[in-house]
């Protein structure tokens, strides 16, 4: 299926937002990049009939380099949910061009955003569905900037959210793979 052949679109791009909270609790908004969505292949995911969007490029920048959205996002009463170029009549669409294109400009570290997510899936579902701190956090000099860390002091860890025998089964499973 393609969403370019029924002249609904041009060009997609989808830009990432991300929540920065700072050792402070300060939380701010960023743009950290983007995906060129290839219009040529958009399928529709028959279980949830909605489509499923591919990537001909993506663009990710350093955290140092991402932008801050957190004024612009304060003009819209849910400052959370998502917006488009088309949201207000259009009326950001230039703006969201610029972002992207301020993007595109900095030094492209998608490598390094799936290598990391990839690393961080793997102790998650490694440790997360036994009880106790990871294993791998005891004398981490950089335990007071880690996201697994910051994730289970706000909400837990899943060990604890589900009934004892049913973590020890998904613990199990995930100890095999």
């Amino acid at each position: 299926m393609s969403i370019k052949t029924n002249g609904t679109y041009d060009k997609v791009y989808l830009l990432f937002r991300t929540n920065k909270t700072l050792l402070s609790e300060k939380s701010t908004q960023h743009i950290s990049g983007y995906y060129d969505v290839n219009l040529d292949k958009v399928e529709i995911d028959p279980n949830y009939e909605e489509p499923v969007l591919y990537a001909k490029k993506a663009h990710f920048v350093d955290f140092k380099e991402a932008i801050d959205l957190s004024g612009f996002l304060t003009r819209f009463p849910n400052p959370r949910f998502p917006f488009s170029s088309e949201t207000g009549d259009g009326k950001h669409k230039e703006y969201l061009e610029q972002l992207k294109k301020k993007i595109s400009l900095a030094r492209n570290r998608f490598d390094q955003y799936v290598e990391i997510t990839k690393k961080l899936d793997k102790l998650f579902k490694y440790y997360e569905f036994e009880e106790g701190i990871y294993d791998v956090c005891e004398n981490c000099s950089s335990i007071d900037k880690c996201l697994l860390i910051k994730r289970i002091n706000k909400k837990g860890k899943l060990f604890h959210q589900l009934p004892v025998d049913i973590a020890i089964k998904i613990n199990k499973h995930f100890k095999k793979c």
